[in-house]
């Protein structure tokens, strides 16, 4: 069984010394596959770039190429994990010289608004972001429209100019964004509110920036769904909000025109037309949002094979297939089986061992490319805690449904002498058990 990590570039080094340790801990506990992120959701990137603003902490040194060359010298791989649809907050733009460097390129919330995605109300996700990582929320880029794909491409091909020694690329969100929030709110004692609150009513929730009072750093929207009650007597309302994507107006063009659907004349809204089709064509929509996110990875991997055939094309991708094709856009299988990848890292968070074992079956099941491999991600946190005596458990249900290897997310979880250097308590004392575990395969 093989192991990986996932690292975060930008929040888990700040000197040459945090990269020894974590050379030395990958060394120790038998990890030999690194996947350290060069941007993580941020819109910045952890080295100087042509396309994308510099994060400032890492403006005055280079992390990935002395990551690069330790772990070589210590016989590990290196795949830079490129975080491709999360593209940071829409306060960005306000944070040159904190957030982001002084020289080089502005955030793309500046620079090219028309490469983000819009949701299915009509809604840009730099005017109405998820709450994602920060209370900015998490602006994301459509990855269907070719514009956004050049740009993606072109990240691709600096990287790997930029690093020639690298052994590869990991791809993460390369995929649309989906989920739901639901809120339930008491109006009563709120006679003034609910005499004008309808089902059908838009919603905004702002909060002001603590940078720059002016600035709203919080812009959440929902729609009115339900309300119980009558008239002034209304006791509760319904807030509902899908961030389902993208629905701006080259992407309803390009659906018309590429799936052979017309909308009608008379859904006038993009909140109607993205109701009509879910309706009427949703077959064909799920079919058209896949199609767009398999003809970028393609169009990664022939840029790879054009610039160094010898580098191999992973994905993090979501555990539950084929349901994330419909939810996301994410055909994974179909990428492996018609050789896009080289390697895949499913999501298996959360889990206990019967089920990962369960979707790691299934994975073996729905892939037919004999022996490709397939490196389960695991996560430990506060939320999901993986006792420090049940790794072995969690391994060996990976391992006896057919997988390769295992993932670790993430270093910052995993190491506990990461989390003291940094005052944070450990969540366990994992370095024996994962050195028992992987440390007698390197």
């Amino acid at each position: 069984m093989r192991a990986a990590v996932w690292s975060d570039i930008i929040s888990d080094y700040r000197d040459e010394r945090d990269i020894d340790d974590f050379i030395q801990w990958c060394s120790k506990v038998g990890v030999d596959l690194l996947l350290p992120c060069v941007n993580h959701g941020t819109g910045t990137m952890s080295y100087h770039s042509s396309l994308a603003p510099t994060a400032k902490v890492d403006e005055s040194w280079d992390p990935l190429g002395l990551i690069l060359r330790k772990a070589h010298e210590a016989n590990m791989e290196v795949h830079p994990w490129i975080v491709i649809a999360s593209w940071g907050s829409p306060v960005l733009s306000y944070e040159k010289g904190v957030a982001y460097s002084e020289v080089g390129s502005p955030p793309l919330q500046t620079g090219h608004p028309e490469y983000f995605a819009v949701d299915s109300y009509g809604n840009s996700s730099l005017e109405a972001p998820s709450l994602v990582y920060n209370r900015g929320g998490n602006c994301y880029l459509d990855v269907g429209k070719e514009i956004t794909q050049n740009f993606i491409l072109e990240l691709v091909e600096e990287l790997v100019k930029k690093y020639p020694a690298i052994d590869g690329v990991h791809l993460d969100y390369i995929r649309y964004q989906r989920f739901r929030n639901t809120l339930k709110v008491d109006c009563s004692e709120a006679k003034e509110f609910a005499r004008i609150v309808k089902k059908g009513d838009s919603f905004w929730f702002m909060g002001k920036w603590a940078g720059d009072p002016n600035i709203y750093d919080t812009k959440f929207f929902f729609k009115v769904t339900d309300s119980k009650g009558v008239g002034d007597r209304v006791k509760e309302i319904t807030l509902d909000r899908e961030y389902n994507y993208c629905f701006c107006d080259n992407c309803l063009e390009r659906f018309q025109r590429e799936a052979q659907v017309r909308i009608p004349e008379d859904m006038r809204t993009t909140e109607q037309r993205s109701n009509w089709i879910l309706s009427n064509e949703k077959g064909k929509w799920v079919k058209w949002r896949a199609d767009n996110v398999t003809t970028l990875v393609k169009r990664i991997r022939t840029k790879l094979k054009r610039l160094n055939p010898n580098l191999k094309l992973s994905a993090a991708t979501f555990p539950s297939y084929p349901d994330c094709v419909e939810a996301v856009g994410q055909d994974w299988v179909s990428w492996i089986n018609s050789g896009l990848l080289d390697f895949v890292n499913p999501m298996d968070y959360d889990l206990p061992p019967e089920k990962l074992k369960s979707l790691v079956s299934g994975y073996r099941q729905s892939i037919s490319r004999k022996g490709f491999p397939v490196y389960a991600g695991i996560m430990t946190s506060q939320s999901y805690l993986i006792g420090a005596g049940d790794v072995k458990a969690h391994v060996d249900a990976i391992e006896k449904a057919g997988g390769d290897g295992v993932t670790l997310f993430a270093y910052s979880l995993w190491s506990s002498g990461f989390r003291r250097k940094k005052s944070l308590p450990p969540l366990q004392e994992y370095d024996e058990q994962l050195t028992k575990t992987f440390g007698t395969t390197r």
